[in-house]
């Protein structure tokens, strides 16, 4: 799925942590590696509860107290890729619905991009915790 290279590259990114930065990076992946396995359907009741389960992730991650700034940062991003992934999917449901094909084609699209940006974070936080 599209996260499932996050929890493997921060799993494996762990091990050179220092033990506070470790358990903090520890944390954001228990939330993330939620969707590791997270197949997106394509029926709208699978798409809003797919959209429910990101905010709850999003408030979870929210929620987690970071001191490493750089490991803040990336949270904060996450947080925000988390959001837009969620309207994106609402967005792709609505659509749906209203059986518009431009809106679900677009709602489809934000999503991919969604997808390529958390890729991107991942590649940040691998190496934040190697260092």
């Amino acid at each position: 799925g599209m996260l499932s290279a996050i929890g493997l590259i921060l799993s494996l990114s762990l091990y050179a942590c220092g033990e506070s930065k470790v358990s903090q990076c520890n944390k954001i992946v228990t939330v993330v590696s939620k969707f590791k396995d997270a197949a997106l359907p394509n029926d709208l009741a699978g798409l809003n509860a797919v959209a429910a389960n990101i905010d709850q992730s999003r408030i979870d991650l929210q929620a987690i107290v970071i001191q490493d700034q750089y490991i803040k940062g990336v949270q904060e991003v996450l947080v925000t890729v988390y959001d837009d992934a969620s309207q994106a999917l609402k967005s792709q449901a609505k659509a749906m619905e209203a059986k518009d094909k431009m809106a679900l084609d677009k709602a489809k699209q934000d999503f991919q991009a969604t997808a390529v940006k958390e890729s991107e974070l991942v590649d940040r936080f691998n190496g934040l915790c190697t260092n």
